[in-house]
């Protein structure tokens, strides 16, 4: 192999490995709808913010595209109801900087799930 293949190869490499799949994106499916807090701390831990609007609240996560050139990461939003789990919603965006913490934007509660309950009534 000459010096030039051996370059295009490792590059090829960086960059498909900041293709690949995130640990968060993984975690994110060991999790079901009706989860409880203390399940979703078991495997993602501390959420890195955290919002309430009534009995509603939206714990943030992200995750910094690993390898390669991007400088994306990948934020994603659990919606707990009653302090379970609801919804996630997960975004792909750019950033600036080496961590996440500033990419935390307010929540946007418009994209809480609406409410699913089913009324009944005896007439």
């Amino acid at each position: 192999m000459n010096k030039l293949t051996t370059i295009v190869s490792v590059i090829l490499v960086l960059v498909l490995s900041g293709c690949a799949s995130s640990g968060l994106q993984e975690k994110l499916f060991q999790l079901q709808a009706g989860a409880t807090k203390d399940r979703v701390l078991e495997i993602l831990g501390v959420p890195g913010d955290r919002s309430f609007q009534g009995a509603n609240e939206a714990w943030q996560y992200c995750e910094v595209a690993s390898g390669g050139f991007s400088n994306s990461a990948r934020y994603s939003t659990l919606w707990f109801s009653d302090g379970i789990v609801t919804a996630v919603t997960t975004d792909s965006r750019i950033y600036n900087g080496l961590t996440c913490g500033g990419g935390f934007g307010p929540v946007d509660w418009g994209q809480l799930p609406p409410d699913s309950t089913i009324e009944i009534r005896n007439r």
